[in-house]
């Protein structure tokens, strides 16, 4: 078996191995040290929602965590959302457009900076 050079260093698969057999090994005798039985309790098993009580009557939607970053970012959502027609057509125009925009740049950057 031969050792992967590189810039940074060298490579063995039979040392990775090693290190890996050593890890499983590790994580083995960890989990003789874990609690053995788990002793189920209606109190326990409530989720935990930030720090609050939850309760049936209380629904909490994913949209209520993420508030604040929508309402920081409303103007550009709404600007988009003006912007959406859900045309094929409109897609393909800007597809087509960026692209352009993108050619442009790249090749006046080699004609530029040769």
């Amino acid at each position: 078996m031969s050792t992967l050079e590189t810039y940074f260093g060298f490579w063995t698969p039979t040392i990775f191995i090693l290190f890996f057999c050593l890890a499983m090994l590790l994580c083995y005798l960890l989990s003789l040290f874990a609690r053995k039985g788990f002793a189920y309790s209606k109190n326990k098993a409530q989720p935990f929602v930030s720090g609050n009580a939850y309760s049936e009557l209380n629904l909490i939607r994913a949209s209520d965590y993420f508030w604040g970053f929508f309402k920081a970012t409303e103007n550009y959502y709404d600007f988009i959302k003006s912007i959406h027609t859900g045309l094929v057509n409109d897609y393909i125009s800007w597809f087509i457009g960026v692209i352009s925009v993108m050619l442009i740049v790249v090749f006046a950057g080699v004609i530029i900076w040769g």
